[in-house]
């Protein structure tokens, strides 16, 4: 059986978000984690610029455009690069990267999964069924990672899944696809952070 491009490409997301988290989870400071992304992003860019010639490669992969796949990968390192200086290397905050890591990158796939095969109400390129997914999944792993390893009352977590799961949402349909993998989880720590600070 064939896989459909759209679940073969969420695949690679899901396997590119996995290794975010082990990244994030199993190296034990935020400086050794920015090392790493820089040491992934020098390693494979140049590997896929070779493998870029020839015709397996474009048969494996299913780009949008030419060069996608690289510019996925080295906005998928500067991503957890910021993150992890940022709310972990600065805030101390290395579990709201977590959520931020996993409401985008469940919630992005939950997108895409639901909204181009069931996606009926379309705005622009999106659907609003997209979006309903991308949100609840957003929230479901908000809540988990901050129910369990963040300080919160199960009031304060519900309200800082919901805020930051709408506008992780609102952020993925307004981005340019090409750059939600940088745009979504940035925006998502941002409203974690301030929502944390406020609150």
């Amino acid at each position: 059986m064939k896989i459909k491009p759209y679940v073969f490409r969420k695949i690679l997301h899901m396997i590119a978000v996995c290794i975010t988290v082990v990244i994030l989870l199993r190296i034990d400071t935020w400086y050794h984690v920015a090392y790493a992304c820089l040491f992934a992003i020098a390693l494979i860019y140049p590997l896929l610029s070779l493998f870029e010639k020839y015709q397996a490669y474009h048969r494996f992969f299913v780009e949008k455009g030419h060069g996608e796949v690289k510019l996925s990968l080295v906005l998928l390192f500067v991503m957890l690069m910021i993150l992890s200086t940022v709310g972990w290397g600065l805030f101390h905050e290395r579990y709201l990267v977590l959520a931020a890591l996993l409401m985008w990158g469940l919630g992005d796939a939950s997108a895409a999964l639901i909204g181009i095969p069931y996606g009926r109400h379309k705005i622009g390129r999106k659907s609003v069924e997209g979006s309903l997914a991308m949100f609840i999944v957003a929230f479901v792993s908000g809540l988990i990672v901050l129910y369990n390893f963040e300080p919160f009352s199960l009031t304060k977590t519900v309200l800082v899944s919901f805020v930051s799961a709408t506008i992780a949402m609102l952020t993925e349909f307004f981005s340019d696809s090409r750059f939600d993998t940088f745009s979504v989880p940035i925006m998502t720590l941002a409203v974690l952070l301030l929502l944390k600070s406020v609150l």
